[in-house]
């Protein structure tokens, strides 16, 4: 699906570094302390593709009062990647209605790089990605 917007698709790898709570602390990751399975990382993701248009899924609870949980839905309005700031991710979520003092549109929320805290073969680990999932398709429960 995502290869059929015209825009084009931009690849997000998480940043890795040891925890403040491990021995290494800051330093970076090498590839043994890198889990196969995104769940052994506390489901933040290694890599996301995403573009203008994406329809994802939230999977961290940003802020349960104005509905921005885990399992909301949304669409990528645009990607803000300029060198001299951290990089975020707008995306529009249909389903809640944020104060205008929180966004300039309505309903579109900044969305910014999370970090994830994980033990990993004895080590703690910092994974830092952004807490959405590509999401084109739900089952009817969701819906």
């Amino acid at each position: 699906m995502q290869s059929l917007l015209t825009s084009s698709i931009h690849k997000f790898t998480a940043q890795r570094i040891f925890s403040n709570n491990d021995i290494g602390k800051n330093q970076n990751v090498s590839l043994e302390y890198i889990p196969p399975d995104d769940r052994d990382a506390g489901g933040l993701p290694l890599h996301i593709n995403l573009s203008v248009g994406t329809k994802v899924m939230l999977i961290r609870n940003l802020n349960v009062e104005y509905g921005l949980v885990n399992g909301a839905l949304g669409t990528v309005t645009q990607l803000n990647l300029h060198n001299n700031s951290e990089p975020t991710i707008d995306v529009v979520f249909p389903d809640i209605d944020l104060p205008s003092a929180i966004t300039d549109l309505p309903r579109s929320v900044k969305i910014m790089q999370y970090d994830q805290e994980y033990l990993f073969n004895g080590r703690y680990i910092i994974r830092r990605n952004f807490p959405l999932l590509p999401c084109w398709a739900t089952t009817i429960h969701k819906v």
